[in-house]
């Protein structure tokens, strides 16, 4: 059985998800990484979650520090390499309990960044990535927000910070939004400067190492999502060194793709895009 929770190399405990395949043995592993001030057991994931274990996959997740169930100050690190090591630390689980391979890597929002700079750095074991929305172009904060961000980080690091996103701009589905938004486990639109600064320089270094990333690659993107603008997936797809890479921009869809009108049509492709792959 998979464990509820594991221990982060400075002593935090983070809770896991989980899914599986209810009458057969996995065929592959997909780890999960969720988006800033979400959770990897909400609705959204488990949306994601039914759909690809009716495919025969297992889905492995977790809330990362400050999130969620886990430990840690709400919304805030003091260095985005903490959040890289919990994914090193929570991928060498996976690879450790589960028996199914291949494992692939997928992320929304901040966890697509995550996932893609992981990737950059630690590709071995992986056979694929996914990234859903990516957050690869941070003009969905306001211009003057952004500007003033690192210096709000060295003065007041752990300071409550509202990022000025537009959260009617989640889901074209009023109704799954409302859902989804209620969970009080949810942080959403909300960080703290320090790691604002942090995903604010991991989005430079992501972009401007794209080209060392030789993994398969899909990414998937509202063309109407304002919280992670498209520009970014866009310039990160062009300059990526992956020669098997897709992306897909759904017309008029926002940002939350999980949650979106067309989700089953999301889940469809992500998931025939890993099984062509296993």
């Amino acid at each position: 059985m998979f464990p509820e929770k594991f221990q982060t190399a400075d002593g935090l405990t983070l809770k896991t998800f989980t899914a599986r395949p209810v009458s057969s043995l996995a065929r592959a592993s997909v780890i999960v990484l969720h988006g800033l001030g979400d959770y990897g057991g909400a609705w959204p994931y488990r949306n994601l979650a039914e759909a690809l274990t009716a495919r025969g996959l297992a889905v492995y997740g977790f809330d990362q520090r400050g999130h969620g169930r886990s430990d840690g100050e709400r919304l805030y690190i003091q260095g985005w390499r903490e959040l890289l090591a919990d994914v090193s630390a929570f991928v060498e689980l996976v690879q450790n309990v589960s028996e199914a391979r291949p494992l692939f890597l997928l992320g929304l929002s901040l966890g697509g960044l995550l996932a893609l700079n992981h990737a950059q750095h630690h590709p071995a074991g992986l056979k694929g990535l996914v990234a859903v929305a990516p957050a690869l172009d941070a003009s969905g904060v306001p211009a003057f927000m952004r500007a003033f961000i690192p210096l709000i980080a060295r003065l007041a690091p752990r300071l409550s910070l509202n990022l000025g996103l537009d959260l009617n701009r989640i889901s074209r589905d009023a109704t799954a939004a409302r859902v989804y938004v209620d969970d009080p486990l949810l942080n959403l639109g909300k960080s703290t400067p320090r790691m604002a600064a942090e995903v604010l320089s991991a989005i430079a270094e992501t972009q401007a190492n794209a080209a060392s990333l030789h993994l398969p690659l899909l990414i998937l993107h509202g063309s109407e999502d304002k919280i992670a603008p498209p520009f970014g997936s866009a310039e990160f797809f062009q300059k990526a060194g992956a020669p098997d890479k897709v992306r897909k921009v759904y017309e008029g869809a926002y940002h939350n793709l999980f949650l979106e009108t067309n989700r089953a049509e999301v889940f469809d492709d992500i998931g025939a895009w890993l099984e062509a792959r296993l």
